[in-house]
């Protein structure tokens, strides 16, 4: 081993265990046909973009009005314990 020479890290080779090459030949195939043909869809157009679009809609409004509703309630809490240190307070300077 050599002082100067570092050795190389071993490279890294990901095989995909649920990959089909023979269907993604043919999709890009297909999609090259398209283009040529001029029926290609706009990009962002398919089932996966609307399916993430409706995931991240229904989050919003399902999640919306329990913040709306906790938000209001701390105010009022830390308001009533601020009330109620302020009597105490006063009750022991009255009894004082």
């Amino acid at each position: 081993m050599s002082f100067f020479r570092m050795p190389k890290p071993r490279g890294f080779n990901h095989k995909y265990i649920y990959y089909d090459e023979r269907r993604a030949r043919l999709r890009d195939i297909e999609e090259r046909a398209r283009r040529e043909l001029g029926m290609s869809q706009p990009e962002g157009s398919g089932s996966a973009a609307r399916l993430r679009g409706a995931f991240a809609a229904g989050a919003g409004r399902r999640r919306a009005p329990g913040r709306r509703a906790s938000a209001g309630q701390g105010r009022v809490h830390t308001a009533i314990l601020v009330f109620i240190l302020i009597a105490m307070l006063a009750m022991l300077r009255y009894l004082l």
